[in-house]
């Protein structure tokens, strides 16, 4: 896996994902995840976002802009999901008018009180 492209296919998706496609933050996040040390189940994850970019590449998001000037947002999170060390990911997508902002926590412990 050391003449595998790794990190820069990971920067190639992450310049994508925030150009043009939001839709695949989740699954960027998650196989950035594995930068240190990528194995070929991680290469082959990488490939399966690229079969999915290929395979929807006529599909898309069309922002109109928000007549009433408010803010839209829609979020996706999950609790302890990470099988590896159960930690929580967030991610969430605000507009604007016709301004996007797409961020994602990447991993956090959750709390007990």
């Amino acid at each position: 896996m050391k003449l595998v492209p790794y990190a820069p296919t990971i920067g190639s998706l992450m310049y994508v994902m925030v150009m043009t496609r939001p839709n695949i933050a989740h699954a960027v996040g998650v196989v950035s995840r594995f930068m240190h040390n990528p194995g070929r189940p991680d290469w082959n994850a990488i490939k399966n976002v690229f079969r999915y970019l290929v395979g929807t590449q006529d599909l898309g998001i069309l922002l109109g802009p928000n007549k009433n000037l408010g803010v839209v947002g829609y979020t996706y999170s999950n609790f302890a999901d990470c099988v590896d060390n159960r930690k929580s990911t967030t991610l969430q997508i605000r507009q604007w008018s016709n301004l996007v902002e797409v961020n994602t926590s990447g991993m956090h412990d959750h709390f007990n009180d």
